[in-house]
């Protein structure tokens, strides 16, 4: 009877559904959805702050400048 009702049941497949891979689907564009702002958030702080240290650089160098010449660098229009 036992080989008789292996038989007659339904196999399933070892495989996904569609409703599984369209529900997998679904939770990736969710999560992509919170992530994606988040990175651009991340690298637009990282500019800001890599901005804001080319600054003080360049501030640093004006004063060190101006420390060796005994005045500070004169626009290009000085120059002409």
């Amino acid at each position: 009877m036992s080989s008789r009702h292996a038989l007659l049941a339904p196999r399933r497949a070892s495989g996904l559904t569609l409703m599984e891979l369209l529900l997998v689907l679904a939770i990736i564009d969710v999560l992509m959805g919170i992530a994606i702002p988040k990175y651009n958030e991340y690298q637009e702080r990282i500019k800001q702050a890599q901005a804001i240290e080319d600054i003080q650089v360049i501030q640093t160098l004006i004063k060190h400048y101006a420390l060796d010449s005994g005045s500070y660098v004169g626009l290009a229009a000085d120059y002409s």
